[in-house]
C-alpha cells in the first residue's frame, strides 16, 4: 500500500496520534458550578455522575461536550468518551478518550489534540 497508512473506513490517514497530557487551559470566567445543559441520561448519586447519550455541561470554568461523561464531582476528575471536546478561554482539547482533573487543571487522552489560541504562544509561530 502506498499514499500513508490506512483508516478502517480505507481512506488514507494521519498516523494515530499517541497518548497526550498537559495542563489545561485557563477556565471560563465565573464558571465554577457544575451545569449540566444537556444530557440523554443522567445518573448521580452524591458526588459520583454518569452521563450518557450525547452531554454537554460546564464544569470548574471549562465548557464540555462528549459522548459519555463519568465522573467525581468531590475530586474533580473526569473519563469523557468519544467525540471529546473541551473548551477553555484559549485552548480547546478534542479526543476520543480524555482524563480530566478540573480541579487540578490537567488532562491525559488517547487521540487528543490541544488547539492553542494565538495568545497562548504568543501571537504567532515562526
Amino acid at each position: 500500500m502506498t499514499g500513508g497508512t490506512s483508516n478502517p473506513l480505507g481512506g488514507p490517514t494521519n498516523p494515530p496520534l499517541g497518548p497526550r497530557e498537559g495542563d489545561l487551559p485557563a477556565p471560563f470566567p465565573n464558571s465554577k458550578t457544575f451545569k449540566i445543559i444537556r444530557a440523554g441520561d443522567v445518573e448521580q448519586a452524591d458526588s459520583y455522575v454518569k452521563l450518557t447519550g450525547g452531554c454537554e455541561f460546564i464544569y470548574e470554568g471549562f465548557h464540555t461536550f462528549a459522548d459519555e461523561a463519568e465522573g467525581n464531582l468531590l475530586t474533580g476528575v473526569f473519563m469523557l468518551r468519544r467525540n471529546v471536546r473541551v473548551e477553555g478561554s484559549d485552548t480547546i482539547i478534542t479526543g476520543e478518550q480524555v482524563t480530566i482533573d478540573y480541579k487540578r487543571r490537567t488532562y491525559s487522552g488517547l487521540d487528543a489534540e490541544v488547539v492553542l489560541s494565538p495568545g497562548v504562544v504568543g501571537g504567532g509561530i515562526r
